[in-house]
């Protein structure tokens, strides 16, 4: 269900996971008696900016989202692999997510859908 805004057509369900995930991580933040953390906050930052960006069709539709969403991947599973004191699992993610990113360079430079998992 599409929901016409001044910036073009959004996504409403988009738009509640976002709602849902600022909902979860202000519920974590007000129950929390640890100060935040810089990784945790700009993780959350990026998840949100991200969210909210791929609200609106105009962004999904961009030829360069692919990228720019594998890009985002990479930094926030370096963000996390900071934020962890270097664990072997998410030093694998950001692995994966940087060659994923090479990938879709690729891709987008020889207009190919290589690699890519469209569902």
């Amino acid at each position: 269900m599409p929901l016409s805004t001044p910036f073009g057509r959004a996504s409403v369900y988009r738009l509640v996971v976002l709602v849902v995930f600022l909902a979860v991580v202000g519920l974590a933040v007000s129950f929390s008696d640890e100060p935040l953390e810089p990784t945790f906050v700009a993780m959350s930052v990026l998840v949100a900016a991200y969210l909210l960006a791929s609200a609106f069709d105009s962004v999904r539709n961009h030829p360069l989202f692919n990228v720019a969403n594998a890009a985002w991947l990479t930094v926030v599973f370096a963000l996390w692999h900071v934020s962890t004191d270097g664990s072997i699992v998410v030093l694998a993610f950001v692995v994966l997510s940087a060659a994923g990113t090479v990938v879709e360079a690729y891709n987008y430079r020889n207009d190919t859908s290589y690699l890519r998992i469209d569902f």
